[in-house]
């Protein structure tokens, strides 16, 4: 992607913010005024006694009044946000290099609708109702499932086959969460839904959907905290919070969405900008609450900056949340990787309230793992390792559960793939039971500790 390219991009989206702020601003409501379009749960699979609330610091069923649950699963990363070190499409030096490229990419190649197809077709084969049989089979309750705004809407904001005049305006855009989180209650697991690639991009990062290339300032490419000026600023901001109401309106009945999970990973640096990412923070809480007064949101904290879990939610006054931390090292001694997660878990589990960590990862070293997952369990913590599948090369890591053969044969270059050859790369080939090989090692010291 070039410069250039995306210069225009921010001047359009300048543009779009004031043109279309009354869109913005209305897209949260059932435009027919009925109330709010919601999803109902499958009332086969889930009852009252099945909705999750934090209380104190645990996580209870029965809306907070039952059995206190530990939330313990996978990510599913890669599936509507590609990474491309742990998914099957090639990296393009700055033209082809984050989720946002894909969809900019195939636009201008086959037109919006074939984008769309394509995209589509790498999800229902990335994560299939298989996936959700062997994760249930290991004894999982739960997935944090990574979620990209694109997914949602285009390039101006407008949600895919928005149709105000029909019962359910949204079902187009939001088809396939909504089969995410059936097929999941089906199974009586719960679905964390994790905001990873926010509009404007949260923090500059090909984690967060954005190209990395543009420019060199990573504070200029997280534009929903920053933005160019005001006005770019406002305009993701205004997506952003009327995109959670709209979640917030959809899901607000479904016990199955265990939390929303409103921001991952955001840039944040000085107290200034700590202060202001807690701000957004609050406006999120207060946009949800104003609709879903029930569920779990699950708020993250800078690197090195835990105390504000504390310090700002008696400040704001939040209630039913739950602190989100990430667990991760890449060391093989045990006693080194102890030394790096204890005192954040030390610190976390000293406040009141339930602790989840989003994405854990303890390293080449299985005992590392065990030990370090029976420190959270015994701490009453919950988690989900990152990831469940990607490529070989991290194996070593202990990174997921399967395993694509390192080869970038099977990699797909969008830039000059024709459609037959994306639609072969993205087809069965890149279903879990076709081309991976499963990590047993990882996931027979995974599953001790998913029940107890």
């Amino acid at each position: 992607m070039t410069k250039k390219r995306f210069v225009f991009r921010n001047v359009v989206a300048i543009a779009i913010c004031l043109a279309g702020a009354t869109m913005l601003l209305n897209c949260g409501k059932d435009p027919n005024n009925n109330g709010p379009i919601t999803v109902k749960p499958d009332t086969n699979v889930s009852s009252s006694t099945d909705f999750l609330k934090s209380e104190g610091k645990n996580i209870r069923n029965n809306s907070g009044t039952g059995d206190i649950v530990h939330l313990r699963g996978t990510n599913v990363g890669g599936m509507f946000l590609q990474e491309f070190w742990m998914t099957p499409t090639q990296s393009v030096d700055n033209k082809c290099t984050a989720q946002g490229d894909i969809y900019q990419v195939l636009t201008e190649r086959f037109g919006l609708d074939k984008a769309l197809e394509l995209i589509h077709l790498y999800e229902d084969n990335f994560f299939t109702e298989w996936d959700f049989d062997y994760c249930a089979g290991l004894g999982m309750n739960c997935f944090r499932l990574v979620l990209y705004y694109r997914q949602f809407v285009d390039g101006n904001g407008n949600y895919y086959g928005y149709d105000a005049a029909a019962a359910d305006p949204y079902a187009t855009a939001f088809a396939k969460l909504d089969w995410f989180i059936q097929q999941a209650s089906k199974r009586k697991m719960y679905v964390i839904l994790d905001m990873h690639g926010a509009p404007g991009s949260q923090n500059g990062m090909v984690k967060g959907g954005e190209n990395e290339y543009w420019n060199s300032d990573r504070k200029v490419r997280s534009r929903l905290l920053y933005g160019q000026n005001d006005a770019e600023k406002n305009y993701f901001q205004d997506m952003y919070l009327n995109m959670w109401g709209i979640i917030a309106n959809r899901y607000k009945d479904n016990p199955w969405v265990a939390a929303y999970d409103i921001l991952n990973e955001p840039h944040c640096a000085g107290t200034a900008d700590r202060d202001a990412l807690w701000a957004l923070y609050n406006k999120t809480y207060r946009k949800i609450r104003g609709i879903d007064p029930n569920h779990i949101i699950t708020m993250m904290a800078t690197s090195g900056n835990l105390a504000d879990f504390n310090k700002y939610a008696k400040q704001y006054n939040f209630t039913n949340i739950m602190s989100h931390f990430h667990f991760s090292t890449s060391e093989k001694d045990v006693n080194t990787v102890l030394q790096q997660i204890t005192p954040n878990v030390t610190q976390l589990t000293g406040f009141n309230f339930p602790v989840y960590g989003g994405e854990v990862s303890f390293g080449p070293n299985l005992d590392a793992w065990d030990t370090c997952l029976k420190m959270l369990v015994d701490s009453g913590i919950n988690y989900t390792n990152w990831s469940y599948k990607l490529y070989n090369s991290f194996s070593q890591n202990n990174w997921g559960y399967f395993y694509m053969n390192n080869n970038n044969q099977n990699k797909v270059d969008l830039t000059t793939a024709t459609e037959d050859q994306i639609r072969q790369k993205w087809g069965d080939k890149i279903k879990s039971q076709n081309a991976y090989t499963k990590n047993t090692a990882m996931a027979d010291v995974y599953k001790k500790y998913l029940t107890k």
